[in-house]
């Protein structure tokens, strides 16, 4: 009878041992699967990562390069009235030498201008459109004059409100040199509504969109009329939740 009882336990025991063995097993293969379906999803995720961002560089480049398509096609007419002023020296008088027959040429030709103006070394300003300013106006203390003046490269304006026309505009210039010598500064102001409309063209059907900032991270165009530039209130990025800190990196 002991004898049976002994060969009782010894089952009992293998058959605990099995059962220990088996949840051991089950329990190393639940791990093992949730492991590498862990792997998997932050493979997947890693994936789909590098993708969007690789989509949002090429979406990216794609709107740098149609923007500043716009911008050479402005920075143009610039470069085409410099090579008059300079060939006709029309810098040394610009009410005789009729600098505003020729600054009208490209006005009428350019429907997004709001003006075209300039200003030599000695404060003479003439304006396309006939705007006169009051007589304690000096162009030379004007930051499209001053910025433009001091460097050899196109100055881009921040958005300000225009004191003729009341609207919100950006001037670009650039300075004219003869010989080297800064003789003035050749300028334009165009509507920020005509950038608005330009920047409306670079949304995507996956409902991407490109927007414009500053070298202070200043937002200078944005399709939404409620972030974009308005009544001289200007956004910085920094105003949002959203961390643009590896897009600007």
């Amino acid at each position: 009878m002991s004898k049976i009882l002994k060969y009782k336990d010894f089952f009992k025991t293998k058959k605990s041992l099995s059962s220990l063995i088996f949840i051991c097993v089950v329990t190393i293969c639940v791990l093992l699967m949730s492991t590498i379906t862990s792997i998997n999803i932050l493979n997947i995720y890693s994936d789909i990562k590098k993708q969007s961002k690789e989509y949002l560089k090429n979406t990216a480049s794609i709107s740098k390069e149609n923007f500043n398509s716009w911008f050479e096609n402005k920075i143009n007419i610039l470069n085409l009235l410099e090579r008059d002023i300079v060939h006709l020296q029309s810098y040394e008088n610009v009410i005789e030498k009729d600098l505003k027959g020729y600054m009208d040429k490209e006005f009428k030709i350019n429907d997004e201008l709001l003006s075209i103006y300039f200003a030599n070394e000695y404060g003479e300003f003439i304006d396309v459109t006939g705007w006169i300013p009051d007589k304690d106006y000096n162009p030379k203390e004007r930051t499209w004059y001053t910025n433009a003046i001091n460097s050899e490269e196109i100055y881009i304006s921040e958005p300000y409100l225009d004191a003729m026309s009341r609207e919100t505009v950006i001037s670009i210039s650039k300075s004219i040199r003869v010989n080297n010598h800064p003789v003035g500064v050749i300028a334009i102001d165009v509507k920020i509504e005509s950038l608005k409309e330009y920047i409306k063209h670079l949304m995507y059907e996956d409902g991407s969109y490109a927007f414009v900032i500053d070298n202070k991270e200043q937002i200078i165009l944005h399709p939404n009329n409620e972030i974009a530039p308005n009544n001289g209130k200007i956004f910085k990025i920094s105003d949002f939740k959203v961390d643009y800190t590896e897009i600007l990196n």
